[in-house]
């Protein structure tokens, strides 16, 4: 919790500087709000976490399009956020809004997993901890 709030007390600072937010500034505030859903099994700060994942990831495809690791890291956090509430969802037996949930992961993790794959090679740990997500969607 204090991390996030340090967190989104920078990007202040910052606006009050005339300073917008950072893809990375946002994608800090959104892990903070996935770890707080996750300790506090608060669906709704996992949501708000998705939310400016994938905020982060639209903006670094502009902002950063040739660091495509950043993405990749970027891209599996949307997927494990997503496939965490699906898990929320299925844990109180709501399987057709679980099952939404880890269709919208998919997508993020396949990505994740392919820019892996072309940026470092198949035999790389990243590439094998992308693979593992996948095979958990």
């Amino acid at each position: 919790e204090r991390c996030l709030m340090y967190t989104k007390k920078a990007v202040e600072v910052k606006r009050g500087c005339g300073i917008a937010a950072s893809w990375f500034d946002i994608w800090d505030i959104a892990k903070g709000h996935a770890r707080l859903g996750q300790k506090t099994k608060q669906v709704e700060e996992m949501k708000s976490a998705y939310d400016l994942c994938v905020k982060a990831g639209t903006i670094h495809r502009t902002a950063e399009p040739e660091n495509r690791i950043m993405l990749a890291k970027i891209l599996s956090n949307i997927g494990e956020v997503a496939m965490g509430i699906g898990d929320h969802y299925h844990l109180l037996q709501e399987d057709v809004i679980a099952r939404e949930w880890y269709q919208k992961a998919e997508p993020s993790v396949l990505e994740a997993y392919q820019l892996h794959g072309t940026a470092l090679g198949p035999m790389k740990p990243l590439v094998g901890w992308a693979a593992g997500t996948v095979a958990h969607c």
